[in-house]
């Protein structure tokens, strides 16, 4: 085998050094992300294929008069929607399975 050429391992440390820059930018993006999530003075969430909450702010934890994420995990998110409006989310809910690849 070879030993490369100083070009060639110039070459492979530039190479190095341009992926080391790019995982500090998604890093540093994720972290961003991560802070407008915790921060934000709105309930964001996130729901699995199931209909079950997975995540949740802190605000949206809040709204619902609750302290722990482990409080919600695994709960049917139609279980926070009122009364007056189940009908509706019902429906819009079972025509997007309709669309849904996994449904097809």
């Amino acid at each position: 085998m070879n030993k490369p050429t100083y070009h060639e391992l110039e070459l492979r440390i530039a190479k190095l050094e341009h992926q080391i820059r790019q995982q500090q930018a998604d890093g540093s993006a994720y972290k961003r992300y991560h802070e407008l999530v915790q921060y934000a003075p709105v309930c964001i969430h996130e729901i699995n294929m199931d209909g079950q909450l997975v995540k949740m702010n802190p605000a949206g934890l809040a709204m619902l008069g609750l302290l722990e994420e482990s409080d919600i995990i695994n709960t049917p998110y139609l279980d926070f929607v009122g009364d007056a409006n189940l009908p509706t989310r019902a429906i819009k809910v079972a025509a997007k399975n309709l669309h849904s690849p996994c449904m097809r």
